[in-house]
């Protein structure tokens, strides 16, 4: 199957919009979420998970399923930009789960490349995978 980019933003939030409602605070794109997501290969120490909305017009494209349309907005925000088009401002995005919303936006979790990115509140954790047993005395 051929990947279609579909044109597709990122929606601004505050950091606890969700709970709160909008204060007037600082808007970014969305946040790392602090789960441990076992199912991710690499997670906490290579990848991390993002939460995030997505927007865009995907009336077009009414024959897609949301996993589709959430695939296709990640091809488009995965491209490069800048002068010689060599970064991705958010870091190599992989769809991990996405789910549509009635408002005709798309809910979703990212894994991303980057411990730290600017455009997303929080950072990822670490984790070594190992887990050591008590010694008993």
């Amino acid at each position: 199957m051929i990947m279609l980019e579909l044109e597709c933003n990122f929606i601004e939030r505050e950091r606890y919009e969700t709970v709160f409602g909008q204060r007037g605070e600082k808007k970014k794109l969305g946040s790392y979420h602090n789960s441990y997501f076992s199912e991710v290969e690499g997670f906490g120490r290579t990848k991390w998970v993002v939460g995030a909305h997505l927007e865009g017009d995907f009336s077009e494209h009414s024959d897609l399923t949301p996993e589709e349309l959430a695939e296709g907005c990640i091809a488009f925000l995965n491209r490069p930009v800048g002068k010689r088009k060599k970064k991705c401002p958010y870091g190599n995005l992989e769809l991990y789960r996405s789910k549509m919303n009635e408002d005709d936006t798309i809910t979703v979790l990212l894994v991303v490349d980057q411990k730290k990115n600017k455009h997303f509140w929080g950072k990822g954790g670490t984790f070594n995978g190992i887990t050591r047993r008590r010694k008993k005395k």
